[in-house]
């Protein structure tokens, strides 16, 4: 799955509460799936080693990048397609190389 989303590593939200808060705070949700036949629902996170928070120094970010990624992932879950993808493709133009927002816009 982690060729799916592009990123080294995934973990489950239970995963991530047990981190420090210093880690966690680089840690983000990029999906949410069904498993167990549909039965029970899992949120998928990555670690950012590196995040729009460099490109917010570096540049002029119209927006709080990472409150737009949850909002757009919010609507994707939530089956609000024509907003998540106004919210996803803004964050895609600011972080090209971000794979888990393409992934969700493919």
């Amino acid at each position: 799955a982690t060729l799916v989303y592009g990123v080294g590593i995934l973990m489950s939200r239970n995963f991530v509460g047990a981190l420090s808060p210093a880690l966690r705070s680089r840690c983000r949700r990029i999906d949410v799936v069904l498993m167990l036949r549909g039965r029970v629902r899992v949120d998928l996170w990555t670690y950012d080693l590196w995040s729009p928070t460099s490109i917010e120094e570096t540049s002029e970010i119209p927006f709080d990048w990472r409150a737009q990624f949850e909002r757009g992932l919010d609507a994707y879950v939530a089956g609000r397609w024509v907003e998540a993808t106004e919210l996803l493709g803004s964050c895609a133009e600011w972080w090209r190389d971000d794979r888990p927002t393409h992934t969700l816009l493919d």
